[in-house]
């Protein structure tokens, strides 16, 4: 069942009388070298609101259109991509893949009609071409963690061979927020943005301490099964289960990270052996329709069957519509995974209603007002009934 869709417009912010420098709540440069340091990403406004003067979370600066006359964005990722669409799906000139119809349940309208151009994500390429004959105007480009050397030299290619700027952004989990807050200000989405980065804070904070009071001996283990065959995973240092961290759990899988680094693809091959010698308390697994996953065999197979978390009925399948909510991409979702992760490990310390969280998030962020009924479908409540 489709899920209604509120309709909601958010009016381009009016430009003040005055020509005033205007300057967005955002976040620091990424933390490696080169990445400009402390400066904040600003944007400063013409008298006419025709142009604004962006600097980017890299301290590289671009002059782009302002208010109506940015209608036009290309974003490199799927990561860039959720920022796009949660805060004007309007101006977004393609989208980075097609979408299933499942996906497509909780997106906006025009997504499902948007062409494709390619995707910097996991080795792929753009259309650069495509991008330049389309008269995009922006591409907006936010990296999977703290930005990098490599993440701005690759931002500075792709401008000077599209002659498009190119605004680049922190998308680690903690700078979320005022990654929010900065592109809301480029996009005349300030209000919006603002209550979607407030939000965000307070779920990462109470997150946060409601994980702090566990002992770190106390944590709960926690293999996540990746794949059909649900023997791909990540290790800690995989920016993948950084969701999982937050939410206090604790890594089974002693692997190197051997698809990429710690930002890189991940899901590292490993055996049914090398699981059972773990026996993790808690399995997370993807689930076996939407993303082909092994969550049911790994619940029903008698090869899985003596794991504790198998034998305690601790084998949960991650929500994954429109996307996946511990990563891929790791974005914004990753903050309604943290509250169900929590919830899941530690449900005495962290005790949410997890279906009002969904249907809270899912309005806000995807502007859809989901029934209790499609909350619980999303949180795969009747299969671990």
């Amino acid at each position: 069942m489709r899920a209604k869709r509120k309709v909601c417009a958010f009016a381009v912010t009016a430009a003040l009388a005055l020509s005033v420098p205007f300057l967005a709540t955002g976040c620091s440069g990424g933390g490696s070298e080169g990445s400009g340091g402390d400066q904040a990403p600003s944007t400063e406004q013409t008298e006419q609101a025709t142009e604004q003067t962006v600097t980017d979370d890299a301290g590289r600066e671009n002059t782009i259109p302002a208010g109506d006359n940015l209608t036009s964005i290309y974003c490199t990722s799927p990561i860039s991509e959720l920022y796009l669409f949660t805060l004007a799906p309007e101006k977004a000139a393609g989208a980075n893949s097609d979408y299933t119809d499942s996906q497509l349940q909780y997106l906006p309208d025009n997504v499902a009609d948007l062409p494709s151009y390619g995707t910097m994500a996991n080795g792929g390429t753009l259309n650069t071409e495509a991008i330049m004959a389309a008269g995009v105007q922006v591409i907006l480009n936010v990296a999977q963690a703290d930005i990098t050397q490599l993440d701005i030299d690759n931002a500075d290619a792709l401008q000077e061979q599209t002659g498009i700027p190119v605004l680049l952004f922190n998308g680690s989990v903690e700078k979320t927020p005022d990654t929010y807050r900065s592109i809301g200000a480029v996009l005349g989405q300030a209000d919006r943005a603002e209550e979607m980065a407030s939000y965000l804070e307070n779920v990462y904070t109470e997150v946060s301490e409601a994980v702090a009071s566990i002992p770190e001996e106390e944590r709960t283990t926690v293999y996540y099964a990746e794949g059909p065959d649900g023997l791909k995973t990540e290790p800690a240092s995989s920016n993948h289960f950084t969701t999982f961290l937050e939410a206090g759990a604790k890594n089974v899988a002693d692997i190197d990270n051997s698809n990429g680094g710690a930002t890189g693809g991940g899901m590292t091959q490993v055996s049914l052996e090398n699981v059972i010698a773990w026996n993790p308390e808690v399995i997370i697994a993807w689930d076996d329709t939407e993303r082909g996953g092994a969550d049911d065999l790994i619940r029903t197979s008698s090869d899985w069957e003596s794991i504790d978390a198998v034998a305690n009925d601790r084998v949960y399948t991650i929500p994954c519509v429109p996307f996946m909510w511990g990563d891929r991409p790791p974005s914004v979702t990753r903050y309604i995974g943290m509250q169900w992760l929590a919830n899941k490990l530690y449900p005495d310390v962290y005790d949410v209603d997890m279906i009002e969280e969904t249907k809270n998030f899912y309005s806000l962020f995807f502007s859809v007002d989901l029934t209790d009924d499609e909350a619980k479908s999303i949180l795969f409540l009747d299969e671990e009934a």
